[in-house]
């Protein structure tokens, strides 16, 4: 993942002369890749099946596109605030058991601090 966004980006600046967002998009390309072959092996060594639409998935769940969405919008538009706060509001609604889980632990955390064990 490293070698291709050294690569991405020499070729980005050198050739297409492009900014820093664009850049910044590379590297998520190149963590995406990264990303998908760490999926593929895990699912690998577990046994499981690994065609593209499975890791695709796995990856990239429905409920996370529509603020993905938003956040490329804000980059290509310049209208950051009023994107990234829509994509947060999408994402807690989506994802609201996930946000519920982690206010309980939380919570937990703070009121009961020997539940850590280091």
């Amino acid at each position: 993942a490293l070698f291709i966004n050294l690569a991405l980006s020499y070729v980005a600046h050198k050739i297409f002369n492009c900014g820093y967002s664009i850049m910044a998009l590379l590297l998520i390309v190149s963590f995406v890749y990264y990303d998908i072959q760490v999926i593929r092996k895990g699912r690998e060594l577990l046994g499981l099946p690994r065609s593209f639409s499975i890791v695709f998935r796995e990856l990239l769940p429905l409920r996370s596109i529509p603020s993905l969405g938003c956040f490329f919008a804000a980059t290509f538009t310049g209208q950051f605030f009023l994107f990234y706060s829509i994509a947060l509001i999408i994402f807690i609604v989506f994802n609201i058991k996930g946000v519920k889980l982690v206010k309980k632990y939380a919570k937990t955390l703070f009121t009961e601090p020997t539940v850590v064990n280091i």
